[in-house]
């Protein structure tokens, strides 16, 4: 389908990637790496692929499903993939890194907490028997939800982190995050099954949501719009559908009293100190 829209002349590659590994991660890492070398580096690296309210299961690493392919596997791919990002920013002006987060980065309230980044058992975070509602009120501290908004503000506080480091070494790569709303696809399918949801809420989701093409504006907009900068994020206007807006302009805020989750020095330093204890030292992260 991508062929048929871009010009002939473009080449268009595949990279297989599997995000519950991360011996799959750093394949594939090392084969994006190859082609952007001889292409003078990567201008856009956009960390889109995730899943939603899943089992209370592990990855063979051992870490929560949600987690490692939301959050960790994209830190590990950014990391290994620095160096040809740095080297498209030095050539041709700047190279961003995106980070496809999500409104449950709010859900709930709760802060970023240590144990949702660690290996820990099946069955330690909750479970998957736990209501809805109790976990976006907050009533409940774990459970696929949580688990959920744990992986989505760990994109967005990285994001922002990410922003902070770049900017303090002079870098001209740009961090930034984005949230596509309430879009129609077919993550809706995993939280029917294992979420919990309502059952009356399919019924009335097309009048509360938007298309995924709608929803994937924000992403777009984030990757190659000249008004972007780092420590930007994107999301709808009307929170959950509409046009996309700023929310977070350079790392801060745009209203007063919003985005206080992914902007809280707390949050941007535990998502960055225990994504890399996740991951574990590396030589070729190339600060």
């Amino acid at each position: 389908e991508l062929r048929a829209v871009v010009p002939a002349a473009t080449e268009v590659r595949t990279v297989a990637l599997d995000l519950q590994s991360f011996a799959s991660t750093r394949e594939a890492a090392e084969e994006v790496g190859a082609i952007a070398t001889r292409a003078g580096g990567l201008d856009v690296l956009a960390n889109n692929a995730g899943v939603m309210a899943m089992k209370d299961v592990r990855t063979a690493d051992g870490f929560d499903v949600q987690m490692q392919t939301n959050q960790l596997s994209h830190a590990l791919l950014t990391r290994l993939l620095m160096p040809q990002l740095e080297a498209a920013a030095c050539s041709r002006g700047e190279a961003r890194v995106v980070f496809h987060s999500s409104a449950a980065r709010d859900i709930s309230g709760l802060d970023l907490s240590p144990a949702f980044f660690e290996r820990c058992s099946v069955g330690t975070l909750g479970g998957d028997d736990v209501s809805f509602w109790r976990q976006a009120l907050g009533w409940a501290k774990a459970g696929p939800w949580i688990r959920y908004h744990m992986s989505k503000l760990a994109n967005s506080a990285y994001a922002m982190a990410l922003h902070e480091q770049l900017q303090a070494r002079g870098s001209r790569v740009k961090s930034l995050a984005c949230d596509p709303g309430a879009s129609r696809t077919e993550l809706e399918n995993t939280s029917l099954k294992h979420g919990k949801l309502p059952t009356w809420l399919p019924g009335v989701n097309k009048f509360i949501t938007q298309s995924a093409a709608d929803g994937s504006s924000n992403i777009i907009l984030a990757c190659f719009s000249p008004e972007a900068e780092s420590g930007d994020l994107y999301m709808p206007s009307k929170v959950l559908t509409g046009p996309p807006k700023k929310s977070i302009s350079r790392g801060e805020p745009v209203k007063r009293g919003t985005e206080m989750l992914t902007t809280s020095a707390e949050n941007k330093d535990l998502a960055w100190r225990m994504s890399h204890v996740a991951l574990g030292p590396e030589p070729d992260f190339a600060w």
